[in-house]
């Protein structure tokens, strides 16, 4: 088994093809083309990376110094989730009443 180019391996899939433009042709020219030609990545991982790091070092080291942004509600009246039904207590009796 030789190890080849990708130009001459297109070359060979193209002799081998010939003129067929059938469904399954044309299917294996793209998986082959998406397999073995190298797509351009323009992405700059290393810049993406560093980028990244330093917002999550930025929000960590805020999490510290700026209490004001993430500060918990304290304040047991402005709280939503109180509902004074919650309070009343339901006894094992009180459930199996009939009216």
């Amino acid at each position: 088994m030789a190890i080849v180019t990708i130009q001459e391996l297109l070359d060979r899939l193209s002799a081998y093809i010939g003129e067929d433009t059938s469904d399954e042709a044309l299917g294996l020219i793209e998986d082959f083309s998406d397999t073995v030609v190298p797509q351009e990545d323009t992405t700059d991982w290393k810049k993406r990376y560093e980028d990244n790091d330093q917002e999550w070092r930025q929000k960590y080291k805020d999490r510290f110094f700026n209490k004001s942004v993430d500060e918990p509600n304290d304040d047991p009246d402005d709280d939503p989730d109180d509902d004074p039904k919650e309070d009343v207590k339901t006894s094992f009796a009180d459930l199996f009443k009939s009216e």
